[in-house]
């Protein structure tokens, strides 16, 4: 509560120091969708946070628990995307959140702040967004069902004691013969150490594996792109210690931009990137080159960033 009453002044300080007279359309936009039109008690529901806004303009993000107050839990965030057009960046964050509440509820608006080129520091809310929440169907009028009655199963002294030696007879059995190989076993085996393949082996298992599958020359470039990007998330992650999993395309690049030196590379993935988000997110077709061409940048990309040359460009530079 007390978290929520900072937050409840700091938003009512940011509104009163805004701009009366200005008319102008602000150069933020935030909406807010629901991955369904109705829900049960209890369901998770999916709920998509999307921000628009010049690509250079500085960001505040508030934390969504702080905004859906006390009729809906925050189960967990699910997804970060962007897609950058010319000089706007649109932004989503994707999460989980779930209520016990049922009836007409209302998700609050969404607030984030911006600075504005000036200087000063601004915020913009998205509209509040209404759904329904049922609960589950009893029918009261049939009551209910009686509990049936205890099945009795007839008893024979002589074939449970016949039963309960052969069962036993069986299982000393079938230890002894299990006891028996495995001495056997023992005596030969030897611990083999199968060493576990780095990070760039498996990345480069993976794409060979993707390429082989041909996906893009079928049509299927969503289905291409989503997993070649993920490939490479997950070989920043494991090798570069920057958690690609959980970021924007663009808080990657600004990251790799800090850890690496090769600038013509990380323009060019750049530049495939934000290509890649386009295909996913906006539909584009590009043509076969293009594809060809993301598909080396990352195989570049993995090439340059192994441990091992990272660890002797290191040394170098001490």
């Amino acid at each position: 509560m007390k978290c929520k009453s900072i937050y409840a002044l700091l938003f009512l300080i940011f509104q009163i120091t805004r701009s009366e007279t200005s008319t102008a359309q602000p150069p933020v936009s935030v909406s807010v969708q629901l991955d369904s039109a109705g829900y049960r008690i209890g369901d998770y529901i999916g709920l998509t946070v999307s921000i628009s806004h010049p690509y250079e303009l500085q960001m505040g993000w508030v934390g969504i628990g702080m905004r859906l107050g006390n009729q809906f839990d925050v189960i967990r965030q699910v997804a970060n995307d962007s897609i950058r057009q010319e000089n706007f960046l649109t932004e989503q964050k994707k999460y989980l959140i779930t209520t016990f509440d049922t009836g007409w509820l209302s998700i609050p608006p969404m607030v984030v702040f911006y600075k504005s080129p000036s200087g000063k520091w601004d915020s913009s809310l998205s509209d509040p967004l209404p759904v329904y929440i049922g609960t589950i169907h009893v029918d009261a009028a049939k009551g209910p069902k009686p509990i049936k009655p205890l099945l009795m199963a007839e008893s024979d002294s002589k074939w449970k004691w016949l039963a309960g030696a052969a069962f036993i007879l069986l299982a000393a059995g079938s230890f002894y013969y299990w006891y028996r190989i495995q001495k056997k076993k023992n005596k030969d085996r030897k611990k083999k150490v199968v060493p576990r393949k780095s990070p760039y082996e498996r990345t480069k298992e993976k794409l060979k594996e993707l390429d082989d599958e041909q996906l893009w020359q079928k049509g299927n470039l969503n289905e291409y792109y989503l997993r070649l990007t993920y490939i490479l998330r997950e070989y920043v992650e494991e090798t570069l210690q920057i958690p690609a999993l959980e970021i924007t395309t663009i808080e990657m690049l600004r990251a790799l931009q800090k850890k690496l030196t090769e600038t013509s590379l990380l323009d060019q993935l750049k530049r495939d990137l934000l290509l890649t988000d386009l295909v996913k997110y906006a539909k584009l077709k590009p043509g076969d080159e293009d594809h060809q061409r993301v598909m080396a940048t990352i195989i570049e990309f993995i090439e340059k960033t192994k441990p091992e040359l990272i660890t002797e460009k290191n040394k170098a530079l001490a």
